[in-house]
């Protein structure tokens, strides 16, 4: 008899979630790299314009967005969201 092993591959999803503007240019390039969705903006993005509390659940939306499509495309059931610790609204971005 003959015996038919199925390996399923896991693919997860890794996203970047947040990066201090002083390492956004290496981090892009560390992301494209690295098949790592990047959701994380640069100083001037609409997201960034945003002031008071106004910026989270928009950057939240981005964050999400760039999960679920990466997931949809990649056909993945899992995924990690990475947050670089420094940025101005880490801590708010992390909680």
């Amino acid at each position: 008899a003959s015996c038919n092993i199925r390996l399923l591959r896991m693919v997860e999803v890794l996203v970047c979630a947040s990066c201090p503007e002083v390492h956004h240019d290496q981090a892009a390039q560390l992301c494209r790299q690295h098949g790592i969705q990047k959701a994380f903006g640069k100083a001037g993005d609409m997201v960034n314009s945003l002031s008071g509390k106004d910026w989270i659940p928009k950057w939240e939306a981005k964050v999400v967005m760039a999960t679920v499509t990466k997931a949809q495309t990649l056909d993945a059931k899992k995924a990690s969201i990475i947050c670089i610790a420094g940025g101005r609204h880490c801590d708010a971005e992390m909680a």
